[in-house]
């Protein structure tokens, strides 16, 4: 299940976000029903939370804030992942010097998101090249143009 918050005035595609998280889910092996939420905010929402939650202070194009402790299964049988927070206008951005049309930056980043949120991280070169094989697979098996 997908809660999708829009904080933005820009447009947002909420069927094709779905279709990318059961994507990811499926492909990163996750059998259980999940739930995430994401929040598309502005630059300057996610630099206050990119500065609060992290210690950094300037904009950054995704947050990932997963639930870091479970202490007992909850009785749905729903596995709860996390938040995901992405900026629009970094999005935007970064779509521009990719060359590339902002619905797959969107996807790029929302799948980067929920991977951090199953546990993938990127800090070692070994980890990074892991994450990246499987984004371009997701990717690649939305054939997103």
């Amino acid at each position: 299940m997908l809660y999708i918050q829009n904080l933005t005035k820009a447009r947002i595609d909420k069927k094709f976000l779905e279709k990318v998280a059961e994507k990811t889910l499926k492909i990163a092996g996750v059998k259980k029903k999940a739930e995430i939420s994401l929040v598309i905010v502005s630059n300057k929402k996610i630099k206050e939370l990119n500065k609060k939650y992290r210690g950094i202070d300037k904009i950054t194009d995704v947050l990932s804030f997963g639930q870091t402790k479970k202490f007992i299964e909850p009785p749905d049988n729903i596995l709860r992942l996390g938040e995901i927070f992405i900026s629009y206008q970094k999005a935007k951005t970064q779509a521009i010097q990719h060359q590339q049309i902002i619905k797959k930056e969107i996807a790029f980043l929302f799948i980067h998101g929920i991977l951090h949120l199953l546990g993938y991280e990127h800090r070692r070169k070994k980890d990074a090249e892991i994450m990246q094989k499987l984004e371009d697979k997701i990717l690649y098996s939305l054939l997103i143009k």
